[in-house]
């Protein structure tokens, strides 16, 4: 079992370290099978290259991928197999999966499921009380909602209209004349020898009393202006600003952005033979195949699945090929020692600094030397 997934004969299992989904086999060879995923793209089939490896027959050699979309949204690919998925019911290449989706490969049924969330699938006792459980997951993507810590939901604060200062009278027999501007009132005050001035103060005071108490809109909406000598109160209405007309919407806009069908066809046909080339290992063309097709279509979750497996088993093949040389070499067997060594500079002629690709090289000089010196 690889790093990605872990394997467990049973069923009901606790959470596991680094678990972020599980699959439990619910019929099929491998009913009551769980396995444990950690990390991500796996592959589901009857081949023992496979991260899931299930004993079904009816299933293929590589039947199917499980991974997660740009959106973070989890999915189940077909990758090649006569019978398809079937899921929920419908049969097709490509599912969405949500916590509790059940979807079936040959005769085996899979049931998908969250690690937070995978106490709610467990198998309830006869007469248990179903219990609510809250919904702290996003059920789409096994994510966390957001939580509000502070209790209660924060409302915004309505903003306290603003204040003005009190006016203070000035002292009997003082003259004194000021103007100014607060929250949009306008305002003068008369003195001199005016007897009536006193009086014309207590109703300005008892003016502005009414309107700021009456309502706080007329401050947001108008401007006041009045002033004691001669006596006017005159309320202006502030120009409303001008709204932005809305620009329309044409329905093409609402429509995703379209997928170029000559790109997404030349990448389906370099994957295909990439994935021809890997069957047959001739690991070097996958690659160079895999790469290809992730420079026309960056998001070909395929073919960079395809494109790590081959770079693994390119490093295989590279351990492989030094410790036999090193073997045939010690042993006197110098045309074997000669094509192993070869073998790891034709596999890592793009790689020349590598360690292994040096050792190689200084090797095969050696070896070289030997032979034409009469070694056999």
């Amino acid at each position: 079992m690889s790093d990605k997934v872990s394997r467990f004969r049973q069923d009901k299992l606790p959470k596991q370290v680094g678990e972020i989904a599980r699959l439990r086999v619910k019929s099929g060879p491998d009913s009551g099978t769980s396995f444990v995923i950690k990390n991500l793209p796996i592959t589901l089939g009857r081949g023992e290259e496979n991260e899931v490896m299930l004993a079904d027959l009816r299933t293929s050699r590589k039947h199917a991928l499980l991974g997660k979309d740009p959106q973070g949204r989890w999915f189940v690919q077909d990758i090649g197999s006569p019978n398809k998925i079937e899921c929920d019911g419908k049969v097709d290449k490509y599912f969405n999966l949500k916590h509790g989706s059940v979807f079936k490969l040959g005769e085996t049924q899979i049931e998908f499921g969250f690690a937070e969330l995978w106490a709610d699938l467990q198998p309830k006792k006869a007469g248990a009380k179903q219990q609510n459980l809250p919904a702290t997951v996003n059920p789409l993507t096994g994510l966390p909602f957001a939580r509000n810590t502070g209790g209660a939901a924060a409302v915004p604060a309505i903003p306290s209209p603003p204040r003005v200062a009190a006016y203070t009278p000035p002292p009997a027999g003082a003259v004194r004349r000021s103007a100014g501007k607060s929250n949009g009132f306008e305002f003068s005050l008369g003195g001199g020898s005016d007897p009536n001035a006193a009086a014309k103060k207590r109703i300005l005071v008892i003016v502005g009393a009414v309107v700021l108490g009456s309502a706080y809109t007329v401050i947001e909406t108008s401007s006041v202006e009045f002033s004691l000598s001669p006596f006017k109160f005159v309320v202006k209405p502030k120009e409303a600003p001008k709204k932005e007309e809305k620009k329309g919407r044409s329905l093409a806009s609402l429509l995703p952005p379209s997928v170029n069908s000559d790109r997404v066809n030349a990448a389906d046909t370099l994957y295909k033979s990439g994935y021809r080339e890997y069957r047959e290992h001739n690991f070097l063309r996958a690659k160079t195949l895999f790469e290809t097709v992730l420079q026309v279509d960056p998001a070909h979750v395929l073919a960079q699945t395809y494109l790590e497996n081959t770079e693994n088993q390119i490093r295989e093949e590279v351990k492989f090929h030094l410790a036999t040389a090193r073997r045939d070499l010690n042993n006197g067997k110098y045309r074997s020692a000669k094509a192993h060594y070869e073998a790891v500079t034709r596999l890592l002629y793009r790689s020349q600094s590598a360690p292994e690709f040096v050792e190689a090289k200084d090797q095969l000089d050696s070896v070289t030397k030997k032979i034409k010196g009469g070694s056999s």
